[in-house]
């Protein structure tokens, strides 16, 4: 059984072991008894504070809550959405189905913390380069030079930008980056907006070297906020890998990227 200590007002998720008596139950069923077990202690009125979390918040979650409120014999609210319909026509359907897939992913991972760091990866990195690449198509349009709102720095494929950018930067910026979530989360209750504010504070603070950066490093950071604060549910431990993996990943690919174009 793998059980990694929690703080306090927080439930951490028990996994790893079928639970003991229930071997016959199917992988829901067995995860709903598992936030069951570790909700239990919990009062209700944190409870719902957690039902408010809507579709954040894991079905199998909302399953358990609401059999202790049952068994307590008291009412509770319908599950909450967290991502509202998006107008008509077919552009909004493709945005709305985008968006919620995009909910789903970061904030009610199901896979395997390796094949959530695979995916996050490139859902950091790519929407981030097309931000980038628009806003700098948008500087040539208004007659901008570019160049003058680049990074200062220029990384170079050798072993020292490699250990910079893929080992060191990540370990030490996810240190940071959950330090900047567990501030947050004291005054910002849901986290899909703990992550949209932590991904502008730091696409603000990369941008202070290039301003071109700002807004594509504030959607990976945007990535790389929930991963940590999902993942935070089941440990410390996975939530700094769901947060550093793709960060790695990321700074890998950008440094491969500009060594072969030099």
């Amino acid at each position: 059984m793998v059980s990694i200590g929690r703080p306090p007002g927080r439930p951490v998720l028990t996994y790893g072991k079928e639970i003991e008596g229930m071997p016959s139950m199917s992988g829901d069923a067995r995860l709903t008894a598992g936030f069951k077990e570790q909700y239990s202690p919990y009062s209700s009125e944190y409870l719902l504070k957690r039902r408010a979390l809507g579709s954040e918040l894991a079905s199998e979650a909302h399953d358990a809550i609401e059999q202790i409120f049952r068994e307590r014999g008291e009412n509770f609210p319908p599950r909450p959405p967290s991502f509202a319909p998006v107008g008509d026509g077919a552009s909004p359907r493709l945005w709305r189905r985008t968006s919620e897939w995009v909910g789903r992913f970061l904030f009610r991972p199901r896979r395997p913390l390796w094949r959530f760091c695979l995916v996050a990866a490139p859902l950091a990195l790519g929407p981030s380069l097309l931000i980038s690449a628009l806003i700098i198509l948008a500087l040539k349009l208004a007659g901008v030079d570019s160049l003058r709102l680049s990074p200062s720095f220029d990384p170079q494929l050798t072993w020292t930008w490699l250990a910079r950018l893929v080992l060191i930067g990540p370990i030490v910026e996810t240190f940071a980056l959950a330090a900047g979530l567990w501030f947050l989360q004291r005054f910002v209750k849901r986290p899909m907006r703990v992550a949209v504010v932590s991904a502008v504070l730091w696409g603000v603070a990369h941008g202070l070297d290039g301003p071109i950066r700002t807004f594509g490093t504030g959607w990976s950071f945007f990535v790389f906020s929930a991963a940590y604060m999902s993942w935070r549910q089941h440990s410390r431990t996975s939530a700094y890998l769901a947060a550093a993996i793709p960060h790695s990943l990321v700074n890998l690919c950008v440094l491969l990227t500009l060594g072969l174009a030099d």
